[in-house]
């Protein structure tokens, strides 16, 4: 029976490598292709940066390619077993399902323990260094924060729209801004404009713009102006906060959290709509 157990093993976990693998390797590809080469083609990436980010994803990948990997590779070995008949010589035997799957059970086990594990404390971890690595890269280029035909969005719900960017001079410039009281709107449409970067803020100087502020479709004041100059502030979030998302917490620091949540609650009666909504979803409310 060991002998049996060791083989239906080393069977196993030769094929969970293989298709762990390629499940990893199709998860990665997407999330590569959708991030990590725009940096590359927009030139603000290096190879090791590329490197670094694949490292920090595949945790992440791997709560979905594990069971999925376990889950094939089970069907792999087992219908392998069936078609060479090595699964009626073992019923022959006189050895039941139960007690020939049990290696295959403990791993199961196993394995769901380390997702777990990579769930609550290293995906977590992973992905905020992801995100940090990411920022960094902006943050050391700033000139690729503005893209051709792409709708850039920042802080302070501003968002730019420009048709070609040659060097510091682009053309065919669209801003929005929206603002929180109502449903208030400035709108942009320049020409073309020149744009510097200074600390935190894109600088625009924009020619022939057409500037217009709505509230609720109607047109509060507007205006045309040969030259109009905007100031737009890149800072992230980020800056002001060292703090992860709640979805980016491990479980360790979502316990600390829901601590001070609860310290809280008993030194102030305050009600739980005074709470952010995701922080409220959370606690359940």
């Amino acid at each position: 029976m060991k002998t049996l157990h060791r083989y239906l093993t080393r069977q196993v976990l030769a094929t969970v490598v293989m298709t762990v693998t390629v499940f990893t390797f199709v998860l990665l590809l997407g999330n590569i292709l959708k991030q990590i080469v725009e940096l590359l083609v927009n030139q603000q990436a290096s190879f090791w940066l590329v490197i670094q980010a694949i490292g920090l994803l595949i945790p992440y990948v791997l709560l979905f390619a594990l069971p999925m990997g376990m889950l094939t590779a089970t069907l792999l070995v087992f219908g392998r077993f069936s078609a060479d008949q090595e699964l009626t010589a073992v019923r022959a035997s006189g050895i039941s399902l139960v007690a020939l799957v049990t290696p295959v059970l403990l791993l199961s086990v196993v394995f769901s323990c380390l997702c777990a594990w990579v769930n609550m404390e290293i995906a977590p971890r992973c992905r905020v260094a992801y995100t940090d690595l990411l920022y960094s890269v902006v943050k050391s280029n700033p000139a690729g924060l503005l893209r051709e035909n792409q709708y850039q969005s920042f802080s302070d719900g501003w968002t730019i729209y420009v048709r070609k960017i040659k060097g510091n001079d682009l053309q065919g410039v669209k801003i929005y801004q929206s603002k929180d009281e109502g449903d208030s709107l400035q709108w942009v449409n320049a020409r073309a404009g020149k744009f510097t970067f200074g600390a935190d803020q894109i600088m625009l100087t924009l020619y022939d713009a057409n500037r217009f502020e709505l509230n609720d479709g109607n047109v509060l004041s507007g205006g045309f102006a040969e030259e109009w100059p905007v100031e737009i502030p890149t800072k992230s979030a980020k800056d002001n906060s060292s703090e992860p998302r709640l979805s980016d917490m491990t479980f360790s620091q979502l316990r600390a959290e829901l601590k001070k949540v609860n310290r809280s609650f008993r030194h102030s009666p305050a009600s739980t709509n005074s709470l952010p909504e995701d922080l409220r979803a959370e606690l359940g409310q």
